[in-house]
């Protein structure tokens, strides 16, 4: 008697596809979470050389092949162990990214620092002075982690489109690897199972690098978004870090001008006081009015290379914000004919570069001048290191019987004079400073400037400038060549073109 089977039900073949669905994803997992405990160790990597170095039937030709092969079964093992590595570092990385992200919006959500606060109001001109070059440092620093920040997102970029080619790559050669390996291994062939092991350890490097890789990418937007993120809090301390020199830098120029009108009107005292000394003294008075009259011009010309450095921070400022917008918004938008007009007026509205190159020529020269008028200061106040005898060599051939009044105004003279020299020393120290400072800002302001000019010309080269030319633009070629070639046209020709070079020989000069 036949039986016959019973056709399954649909609802129990449901069941059986809903479990299935559920449980393979769990069994590839738990596979996946569990390769590890089969993967190859470097015991049984050092064991198998062992072997080889011992076994008496190979050739030495032979043993150093297979020994070869083994070495770079290790490579590969450390090249899975990086990747594990990294993958174990991504994720941590992801798992805080939000909790990061969280800050950093905090962060840009707080008022910032008011700069004034930052001056006080008690502090002299070389406290502020100090204040300023803390806080100028403090900038470039900030500047510097930006364009790490700019230099980390492009790289990111970068990469982000190269993983899906590479992961497409690891999963081909994961298959290559599979098929390979599926295959029996030979017995008893050192060789063979050198081969087989060094096709484990790839296929173990290519799966740690796949799982790598997948997780970068997975975590790729959210990271993007912490880097944007971190970009616009370092930008808010760029801000906030420029206030704070702008102001400083205002309130050591108004020191500065109070510098100035003091050293002048001390000038002026000093002058005035030349004829009340004994007319065997005028001459010392006299000296001693010229070095005020000497630091007085110090002083202005400092107040004159800071209101310099002012414009030239503000310059260089300029450009590398207008660089940092161009390149911002190169990243969100392809270089259109609007965005190519928009760079064009960039370029016309920088720093002129000649100028600035030109000014830091002439600070060297002044430089020198000043570092040799600081020497001179130096001398001529080491010769009055001993003070009675600079007195005596002051008085000597005055008359006996104004001898005390003398004595005691050649005295004064003498003090007054070494205060001025030191006064004169501290202050061509610090010019000569501050011009080196001007120097490296002018020529930050060349580089820059140019640098970016190459930057907008290497784009604006492929964005069209006029209009589409069409059949009907040629008819009147034939006219326009005759025109060029006129005589009557040459004159005017020579003189525009004159024109043209004499304005750019200017320029450069």
């Amino acid at each position: 008697m036949s039986t016959r089977t019973r056709p399954a039900r649909p609802d129990v073949l449901r069941a059986l596809l809903v479990a299935a669905l559920f449980v393979l994803p769990l069994s590839f997992g738990a596979a996946r979470a569990q390769s590890p405990a089969s993967d190859l160790s470097r015991a049984e990597v050092d064991a198998a050389a062992q072997s080889v170095e011992l076994d008496p039937e190979l050739t030495d030709e032979s043993r150093a092949e297979v020994l070869e092969l083994y070495e770079q079964v290790r490579t590969a093992l450390a090249s899975r162990d990086r990747w594990r590595d990294e993958e174990r570092r991504l994720r941590e990385e992801y798992e805080s990214a939000q909790q990061t992200l969280d800050v950093l919006h905090a962060e840009l959500d707080r008022p910032a620092l008011a700069p004034e606060s930052s001056v006080s109001a008690f502090a002299n001109l070389e406290e502020v002075e100090s204040q300023l070059d803390v806080a100028q440092s403090e900038l470039v620093r900030l500047r510097t982690e930006a364009d790490a920040l700019q230099a980390e997102r492009q790289r990111r970029s970068a990469r982000r489109a190269q993983l899906p080619g590479r992961i497409a790559e690891l999963r081909s050669e994961l298959q290559e690897f599979e098929v390979r390996l599926s295959s029996p291994a030979l017995e008893g062939d050192e060789r063979a199972a050198a081969d087989r092991m060094l096709l484990r350890a790839r296929h173990e490097a290519a799966q740690a690098e796949l799982v790598a890789l997948e997780e970068e990418l997975r975590g790729h937007e959210l990271l993007s978004s912490v880097l944007s993120t971190r970009k616009r809090v370092q930008e808010k301390h760029i801000a906030a870090a420029e206030a704070t020199v702008q102001a400083l830098d205002r309130e050591a120029d108004r020191r500065r001008g109070q510098a100035t009108r003091r050293s002048v009107e001390e000038a002026a005292e000093v002058a005035a006081r030349v004829d009340s000394y004994h007319p065997a003294l005028r001459d010392a008075a006299a000296r001693n009015a010229d070095l005020a009259n000497s630091a007085a011009e110090l002083a202005a010309r400092r107040e004159e290379v800071g209101r310099a450095q002012t414009r030239t921070a503000d310059a260089l400022s300029e450009v590398r914000s207008a660089r940092n917008a161009a390149e911002r918004r190169s990243e969100v938008a392809d270089f259109s004919d609007a965005v190519g007009v928009l760079l064009r007026k960039q370029r016309t509205e920088l720093p002129n570069a000649n100028e600035f190159e030109a000014s830091a020529r002439t600070r060297r020269e002044e430089m020198s001048r000043v570092q040799l008028d600081s020497i001179q200061f130096e001398d001529a106040l080491s010769e009055l290191a001993d003070s009675d005898a600079a007195v005596r060599d002051l008085v000597a051939g005055a008359p006996a019987a104004d001898g005390e009044r003398i004595e005691a105004e050649a005295a004064r003279l003498i003090d007054e004079r070494q205060a001025l020299l030191d006064r004169l020393i501290r202050d061509a120290n610090e010019v000569f400073v501050e011009l080196a400072t001007l120097e490296f800002a002018e020529r930050s302001v060349v580089a820059e400037t140019r640098e970016f000019e190459r930057y907008i010309d290497e784009r604006v080269l492929w964005i069209r400038s006029s209009r589409q030319l069409f059949r009907t633009d040629f008819s009147a070629l034939d006219d326009a060549v005759a025109w060029l070639v006129a005589p009557s046209c040459t004159p005017r020709c020579c003189s525009r073109s004159a024109r043209s070079l004499s304005a750019a020989a200017a320029r450069a000069a």
